[in-house]
């Protein structure tokens, strides 16, 4: 499980679903990178989904026997690969719907920690197992960690963020994302940064802001020092673009952001925001639900 002492969240449990996809691959560095640092244990998942739901199309035949057997093995090949270069790791394999197999996964396994690639196409957010992998996202109750195809390689060392960007919309219910954000960074004593985008038509008052940082105050450790200025964006219309900008001019290695698993306008994931920061992200993005 996630836990969080003296200041610092550590992951004991990492998750990796995989389509042996190069971008999964990717998402796959990253887990390793974080278990360098915790010792953690990676799970890698594969669900098999029948070939053809329905049945395959007259005249052909798909021997689909043969080639679950297949990904099996590739699946095992991989989490031998894994610990033969030193980490604790597991493979996970099931059979039936993507969602519901990964979740029961999660669950099953007391996973605090899910690491995902994405393809990052425009429009709807395509991710490693294209809308599922949104449904995942809403409803993980671990942090997502999502590799999108701008994020820089994870490298061979142990993960070490030296700057966190926290996105928020500044509702009280989103100060535990903040929280969470800023224990990360003071774990590495990395620089932290919040930041709330808005538009002309819907500003922040100094009121709402105020109730944000007291709810927030309160899910801090008592050692937590000050609490960092808040970095307003003014734009005329809410977009990731604004998130991606600023982590690119504070070269961020990590963007925070929250969902919520009720459709929710105020959202960043519902409002298209996260697919935009997925996409155009030098560096990986966490996911984390709101109350």
């Amino acid at each position: 499980m996630v836990s969080s002492t003296a200041a610092k969240i550590t992951f004991q449990r990492i998750f990796v679903p995989t389509d042996f996809s190069d971008i999964s691959q990717r998402a796959l560095d990253y887990a390793k990178s974080i278990a360098r640092q915790y010792g953690s244990e990676i799970l890698l998942a594969h669900v098999s989904q029948p070939i053809y739901p329905i049945g395959p199309p007259e005249g052909s035949w798909i021997d689909e026997t043969e080639i679950l057997q297949r990904r099996e093995q590739q699946l095992e090949q991989m989490g031998a690969e894994l610990r033969s270069e030193g980490f604790n790791a597991r493979s996970i394999s099931a059979a039936g719907l993507l969602e519901d197999e990964l979740m029961a996964s999660v669950q099953r396994e007391k996973v605090d920690l899910i690491v995902l690639g994405t393809h990052g196409k425009t429009g709807l957010a395509r991710f490693l197992f294209g809308s599922d992998a949104e449904d995942l996202l809403r409803h993980a109750s671990s942090p997502v960690l999502v590799v999108g195809p701008a994020a820089a390689p994870a490298g061979a060392q142990a993960w070490h963020p030296r700057d966190v960007l926290c996105a928020s919309d500044l509702d009280p219910n989103a100060a535990p994302i903040a929280a969470f954000a800023f224990m990360i960074a003071s774990g590495y004593q990395a620089a932290f940064t919040l930041l709330h985008v808005e538009d002309s038509a819907r500003k922040v008052n100094e009121e709402d802001f105020a109730q944000f940082e007291r709810a927030l105050i309160q899910l801090m450790p008592e050692d937590h020092g000050p609490i960092p200025a808040l970095h307003t964006l003014l734009t005329d219309k809410i977009s990731g673009h604004a998130i991606v900008k600023l982590a690119q001019e504070r070269n961020s290695d990590l963007i925070v952001i929250g969902a919520h698993r009720a459709s929710s306008a105020a959202t960043h994931l519902m409002r298209g925001i996260a697919p935009q920061v997925f996409a155009e992200a030098s560096c990986p993005v966490m996911v984390l639900q709101e109350p």
